[in-house]
């Protein structure tokens, strides 16, 4: 996405010729089916993560029925971030112009899933945490 977006800012120059925006579209194209390939197939444990259908899954994180966490990935496929026209957007210098905001959008959208999960993980940590001095503690009780 990063590529996608110094390549719109690159396309959105008004002195590009025919042959300059054939070379930018070609790229763009290769991007956009890069980004849908990792979107497709990213999995873990035979499931897809980033096309849209990991959602409301559930983690046990305690000894009670509701003792849970849940979360979702959004889609991270070229179609789910709106940039799978990008070999078309980079055609002209308007569209190009107009481009550099969905890539920006989509940047955003990575972003957020990212700092979603990290929330996600130090959740996890203080809750491993948490049962580990638990543990600790009836280990000790045990003892006495």
């Amino acid at each position: 996405l990063q590529r996608m977006r110094e390549l719109s800012v690159q396309a959105s120059n008004d002195t590009n010729v025919t042959a300059d925006r054939t070379a930018i579209s070609k790229e763009m194209d290769a991007l956009q089916n890069e980004i849908t390939r990792i979107g497709c197939q990213t999995e873990f444990n035979t499931m897809k993560l980033l096309n849209g259908k990991f959602s409301k899954k559930n983690l046990q994180v305690g000894a009670n029925q509701s003792q849970n966490i849940s979360f979702s990935i959004k889609t991270m496929t070229s179609t789910g971030l709106s940039v799978n026209e990008a070999k078309k957007n980079v055609s002209t210098y308007a569209l190009a112009t107009k481009y550099i905001s969905v890539v920006n959008k989509a940047l955003e959208a990575v972003s957020t899933q990212r700092s979603d999960l990290g929330a996600l993980q130090t959740r996890l940590e203080h809750t491993i945490a948490n049962a580990d001095n638990t543990a600790e503690n009836l280990q000790a009780a045990e003892s006495r």
